[in-house]
């Protein structure tokens, strides 16, 4: 998924919770999907960490969006 893709997720969740738009289901949903792949990529990364295999690892999280991003983009409060 994009970044941007994310960003309008997240844009969703918020006028949902505002009031402004319907639709807070398939937002949750979309907020929980978006959330289970940050935590496997993450999982993955510490996988291969603790295998020795550095280099793999930050390939993965750099993979776009990288997981920096990411888990800036998800700490929208």
């Amino acid at each position: 998924m994009s970044p941007s893709k994310i960003q309008r997720t997240i844009q969703a969740a918020q006028q949902v919770l505002a009031g402004s738009q319907a639709g807070g289901a398939e937002t949750a949903q979309e907020l929980a999907d978006i959330f289970r792949q940050a935590r496997r990529r993450l999982a993955q990364v510490a996988d291969l960490i603790e295998r020795g295999e550095v280099s793999q690892a930050q390939s993965l999280a750099e993979r776009s969006p990288a997981l920096s991003d990411l888990v800036r983009i998800l700490g929208f409060g």
